[in-house]
């Protein structure tokens, strides 16, 4: 498992666990198995959300590493109301009442990293940020992170944090794949520019790039299109057959297309970490496995040419979250 300085204290392994699968399609025991199996891979990431399950994703999390905290980087977010509207939730009372709900859930005295769940426009950044700041101060969380944030956004905030002599963001999350790469233009520059390592989610396009649709058949239980009709009507014919010459060209260079995704998406210097839902002990061993793949240059360029296909036919960004600032 390779690793990435998330602070100059924390190395973080470069796969997290993405917590917004517990509590909706792992329960607690399931949850603690994909633990148990993280740590013999070596991972030490996890990255929830205080609106993952209502709550129920940091409750998992924390009965899980009650034993083990100190093993392991944990990540939340605050920010992003059940509605998906995030104007208010920047504000400084907010930030610090969800705050404690959050410790309590997961049962530990700080959050390794606690990021802006997304950009608030009515509230000033500032007055975010100096709350977030002072929590640091006070031993509540490590570092302080952004997520969904515009890469003016994050120019805004890194700037703020470099004339008032705070810390800068610990990173920005950003959803990223092979078929989706509107990252690259908007917040690459800035998180090279001022050293933000992204942390990316949504590698694997919701499953698209895990493989497992083929068209005709009926859909794999537990899969997230039996829940989702904007997934649904992503899984064209010709997106499901491209997505195929894809595993192809994969398992010809000997990995599978998961692995090939998630491969790809941490080789630019800008990524840290890619943030995955895994849902068995099974996929997280497949997936920590990335992590270690160095992806020949001709590989690379046979993947995006098919990716780009799909990318130019469906224009609508594969589920990617509105960016707000």
């Amino acid at each position: 498992m390779r690793f990435f300085p998330l602070t100059n204290a924390l190395q973080a392994s470069q796969i997290a666990l993405g917590g917004n699968i517990f509590g909706y399609f792992c329960d607690e025991k399931e949850t603690a198995a994909l633990f148990d199996a993280a740590e013999e891979c070596g991972i030490n990431f996890v990255d929830t959300a205080d609106v993952y399950s209502a709550g129920l994703s940091e409750t998992f999390i924390g009965n899980a590493l009650k034993t083990r905290r100190d093993r392991w980087i944990v990540a939340s977010k605050i920010g992003l109301e059940s509605g998906g509207d995030p104007r208010h939730c920047g504000r400084p009372e907010n930030i610090r009442l969800k705050i404690e709900a959050s410790l309590r859930r997961l049962q530990t005295d700080y959050i390794d990293l606690y990021q802006m769940h997304h950009f608030d426009p009515a509230t000033p950044l500032e007055e975010s940020l100096r709350c977030l700041e002072a929590l640091r101060r006070e031993g509540k969380i490590r570092a302080y992170g952004l997520s969904n944030f515009s890469g003016a956004a994050l120019k805004a905030a890194c700037d703020f944090a470099g004339c008032y002599a705070m810390p800068m963001p610990t990173g920005n999350q950003r959803h990223y794949n092979l078929i989706a790469r509107a990252a690259e233009q908007d917040a690459f520059p800035v998180a090279a520019r001022y050293g933000a390592p992204l942390l990316v989610y949504g590698v694997l396009a919701r499953g698209i790039l895990s493989a497992k649709y083929k068209t005709g058949d009926p859909l794999p239980k537990q899969s997230r299109a039996l829940r989702s009709p904007s997934l649904r009507q992503d899984l064209t014919g010709d997106v499901i057959e491209t997505v195929h010459q894809m595993a192809q060209c994969a398992e010809n260079n000997g990995a599978s297309l998961s692995q090939a995704a998630v491969a790809w998406s941490l080789r630019s210097q800008e990524v840290g970490a890619a943030i995955i839902g895994m849902r068995s002990p099974e996929q997280v061993r497949s997936i920590a496995h990335a992590a270690d793949l160095t992806l020949p240059s001709p590989f690379i360029s046979e993947l995006e040419t098919l990716a780009r296909q799909i990318e130019a036919a469906h224009a609508n960004g594969f589920g990617v979250a509105p960016l707000y600032g």
